[in-house]
């Protein structure tokens, strides 16, 4: 959820930023019409459906649906939150965030803990060169300074006194040591390191910031072979993954990502030339985190050792990408051979083989109905009803697409099932969101259209009469009465500020829609919309003046003054 910010400082900030100048600056733009327009820098397109207002100040991609503010495209472009967005844009523009809202800048103590974190990564660094067993590890597997440094890869001794000793002189208390995650408090005054004679990995969130360490043995008899930091106030391991802050500082744009499991198996690639590599921290990957993988790039290729533990986790990507999976998305799965892992092999065998493995990675789809081969036959009767009855089972979990139609086309043709009757088993999803919101709100077309008019011109609700304001108080929901409210009370109000203000608030997918509904209409069609369709509205008004006043004539009669409404409203009307 984003943070609850005054939303005049939100104003200020989208008042003192150009959508135009942000997104040019990162994205070629060709003017086109009253707008801008580009190749999508979200998806991989030939024909551009990328466009910029900046009369509205909003942009929106007619190809993959992404859109939004400024602060929309700085957090899905930079990979940015929305907190660190607007700390950004502060700082570009001279603002300064409020202090009576300090609960939703970074803390005193969150300050503090980045500074011990780099004070303990510069002490394990320096720590690395003094290690004789520490350099013949590394010399023995082939990592150069340059990539060492790259990484900021470290080493932990047994004794914390002297790492305890620099972080107390940072004024360290007994509460941050313990937060740090590096330490185990044993007593009031004693501590014992959590990593004892581990090669040390920073893991760093995407702004290149510590926030935890990973650790390696050195001899492979000791376990774990891996071991995180504990979660922290400033680590949480399900949204993190290790070594994508150094891809994308390596590359701007990625054309694809290698997810492995261990953090040697992304520095050896790397320093193979391979700087697309990122690792799941030795754990399951999670929704989190394949969200944010895609975000960054389309294309993620899920690396596992081909022993039977490696295809149980490539089995789980799967399981999780069922549920989140878009047509955009193209994961791959590779396997590497058994008793290899992405580190040993690159260094046996080297890049151009590691690329060809990358290069015949499976599908989706075909590592899909292949696992499902493993497990059941298609051979027999009872063996297909088995396939199909798994396979149906994670159709049911993915959102409406392409993709699952192609699945099913897949499945019907290896089961020998007509596809009629294997869409019958399909379960029915929902209405899409927006859907849902609109039949929630009982939206006729002309209070749709009122709404989009207005959020996409703010400065019409000026035009507004009678008729309309009728509609107004028959708006249950009360969103264009909302809408109206806002923007009177706000001066200079454009799109962007409505889509800020409704961020995080009911209807705002359906808001957003109505932002950029008709292609972002110019100006003068705006006006000329809205024109007619108050005079629908008051038309609209006056068949319902005129039904009530004869409903109550045929119940009971009109007296003198209804009488003459009535005629008057007859008159109007013809």
């Amino acid at each position: 959820m984003s943070p609850r910010l005054p939303q005049s400082f939100i104003d200020e900030v989208l008042s003192r930023v150009d959508i135009l100048s942000i997104i040019e600056s990162r994205v070629p733009l060709k003017k086109s019409g009253a707008n801008y327009s580009a190749c999508c820098p979200f998806h991989q397109e030939k024909t551009p459906s990328f466009m910029v207002s900046p009369s509205k100040q909003i942009f929106h991609c007619f190809g993959c649906g992404k859109g939004g503010t400024a602060i929309s495209f700085l957090m899905e472009y930079e990979h940015l939150n929305f907190m660190e967005v607007i700390e950004l844009l502060a700082a570009q523009t001279g603002l300064e965030l409020p202090k009576e809202h300090v609960g939703y800048k970074k803390t005193d103590e969150q300050q503090q803990l980045y500074q011990l974190m780099r004070q303990a990564a510069a002490y394990f660094y320096k720590q690395r060169g003094q290690s004789e067993t520490v350099m013949r590890y590394i010399k023995q597997r082939g990592l150069t300074d340059d990539i060492m440094r790259s990484f900021g890869v470290g080493f932990a001794p047994s004794n914390p006194e002297p790492l305890l000793d620099i972080l107390r002189k940072q004024g360290a208390s007994h509460d941050l040591l313990t937060k740090t995650g590096l330490f185990v408090q044993t007593d009031r005054k004693t501590y014992r390191s959590r990593f004892r004679n581990r090669l040390m990995f920073p893991i760093r969130d995407r702004r290149g910031r510590i926030i935890a360490f990973g650790g390696r043995v050195l001899q492979s008899e000791d376990q774990p072979k891996y071991l995180n930091s504990p979660e922290t106030p400033l680590f949480h391991k399900s949204n993190v993954l290790y070594g994508l802050y150094e891809a994308l500082a390596a590359t701007r744009q990625l054309n694809r990502l290698i997810v492995v499991e261990g953090y040697m198996d992304v520095v050896s690639l790397a320093q193979h030339g391979m700087t697309e590599a990122v690792a799941t921290l030795g754990t399951a990957v999670t929704v989190d985190q394949v969200q944010r993988l895609f975000r960054v790039c389309k294309t993620i290729v899920f690396c596992f050792d081909g022993d039977a533990a490696g295809r149980k986790a490539a089995w789980r990507a799967l399981e999780v990408l069922f549920s989140s999976i878009q047509d955009t998305w193209r994961p791959k799965f590779v396997f590497l051979p058994e008793s290899e892992d992405p580190d040993s092999f690159v260094r046996r065998y080297g890049k151009e083989k590691f690329e060809a493995l990358l290069d015949a990675a499976q599908d989706f789809s075909s590592y899909f109905f292949e696992a499902l081969h493993h497990s059941y036959s298609t051979e027999t009767v009872d063996g297909r009803a088995q396939f199909a009855t798994q396979a149906m089972h994670y159709l049911n979990l993915m959102p409406d697409l392409l993709l699952k139609e192609v699945l099913l086309e897949q499945l019907s043709t290896l089961v020998q099932m007509p596809l009629d009757k294997l869409t019958k088993f399909l379960v029915t999803r929902e209405q899409p969101l927006v859907e849902q919101q609109m039949t929630e709100l009982h939206l006729d077309p002309s209070l749709q259209k009122i709404l989009m008019l207005l959020i996409q011109n703010p400065k019409l609700v000026s035009k507004m009469e009678h008729a309309t304001l009728c509609q107004v108080r028959k708006d249950s929901s009360g969103l264009l009465n909302q809408l109206i409210v806002f923007i009177q009370a706000h001066e200079d109000v454009t799109t962007a500020t409505i889509l800020e203000y409704w961020r995080e608030k009911p209807y705002a997918d359906l808001v957003y829609q109505l932002a950029v509904q008709n292609y972002l209409l110019d100006l003068q069609t705006l006006e000329n919309e809205f024109q007619d369709t108050l005079k629908k509205l008051g038309q609209l008004d006056r068949e319902l003046q005129i039904e009530s006043h004869l409903k109550k004539a045929r119940a009971q009669g009109l007296s003198e003054e209804e009488k003459s409404a009535l005629m008057q409203l007859l008159k109007d009307q013809a």
